[in-house]
């Protein structure tokens, strides 16, 4: 694997070479104590490849005027955002496997990720996961977040004193979305859901609140369509 490290201001254009073509070799960016603003409309890790990363640390801030892609139709690609004060910052979406399998999104040590609504699996997609660990971590969703939009085995994990804030979330939402699941373990693991469903119209979506990990929600369904069924 090839890596470049970005050491300077605004080299979005090695950015977007390097994480959108296709097809090509698994590639790295490092955007580590540096500020970065594209200024596309799309920001893509893994357009059409795969095996692409990205990593935000040690203060590092990405800012996207639109959308984040975390692989579109390339699997396995992964982003890790880690460390206080690293930023990824999506003025609009974020999508994780639109439609592609195994990719993943790490908020960890303090590391934020900003979006408005998420989507976790969106077109058929599966086993794409993401993980909020450790205290100062937060995936903060203006929005609405979907953890198995069409697709099946999407994760998100929240633990070691993680946090996840949203407006409406659905852990499972077509009928084709099936077996999608939501875990939030450990003291001082948040949740924070305005309202939440699990199992829309899908099957076996399941919801695993462990160990002193906490949900917040107004409103709360399991299973809402007669095509859900076997959601917990």
């Amino acid at each position: 694997m090839k890596s470049f490290k970005i050491s300077r201001l605004s080299l979005v254009a090695l950015l977007v070479a390097v994480l959108c073509s296709s097809p090509m070799p698994a590639r790295a960016v490092d955007i580590s104590g540096v500020v970065s603003n594209n200024g596309g409309a799309n920001f893509y890790i893994g357009n059409a490849s795969s095996d692409q990363t990205l990593t935000i640390s040690n203060g590092g801030v990405l800012t996207n005027v639109h959308s984040g892609y975390i692989g579109n139709v390339g699997g396995n690609n992964s982003v890790l955002v880690t460390g206080s004060n690293s930023i990824w910052n999506n003025s609009a979406y974020l999508f994780l496997g639109l439609s592609a399998d195994g990719n993943t999104l790490t908020i960890a040590n303090g590391g934020t990720v900003f979006n408005v609504d998420s989507y976790i699996g969106y077109v058929g997609s599966h086993s794409n996961s993401v993980l909020v660990a450790d205290a100062g971590s937060v995936w903060s969703n203006s929005g609405n977040l979907i953890i198995g939009n069409y697709g099946a085995g999407n994760t998100l994990t929240i633990s070691n004193g993680g946090t996840v804030f949203n407006a409406v979330s659905y852990i499972g939402w077509d009928a084709s979305a099936r077996s999608n699941s939501v875990l939030v373990t450990g003291s001082n693991s948040v949740w924070n859901s305005a309202v939440l469903v699990v199992g829309g119209s899908g099957s076996g979506n399941a919801l695993t609140i462990a160990d002193g990990g906490t949900v917040f929600s107004s409103v709360g369904m399991i299973g809402v369509s007669t095509t859900a069924s076997n959601n917990s």
